[in-house]
């Protein structure tokens, strides 16, 4: 598998093996002590094969946070403030004659 991993960074890092044609890529591969299952797999682009090759299976993480959409935090009363009535709101703005 180190083989395979170094291969898979030298093609990373040389742009010209990056963008590589199929004759370049296989020049590159036949530098390597990569068997020929793996090359071909390399060759077609088969990550699936690739994994199964190498015994590894894709590595995929939630990076979601999952719980409650909101942290209660103790002493915090917004609820209950929101829960009670207190009647109709009277304005406390003084309103003149002209505007009647």
């Amino acid at each position: 598998m180190g083989k395979v991993i170094e291969f898979l960074e030298r093609v990373g890092s040389d742009a010209t093996l990056r963008h590589a044609d199929a004759e370049t890529l296989a020049a590159a591969l036949a530098d390597t002590d990569i068997d020929d299952a793996t090359r071909a797999a390399l060759m077609d682009g088969d990550r699936e094969t690739l994994h199964r090759l190498l015994g590894e299976r894709p590595f995929i993480v939630a990076q979601m946070q999952i719980g409650p959409d909101e942290v209660e935090v103790p002493g915090d009363d917004k609820e209950e403030n929101d829960k009670e009535d207190d009647g109709p709101a009277i304005s406390r703005t003084p309103v003149s004659d002209e505007s009647r």
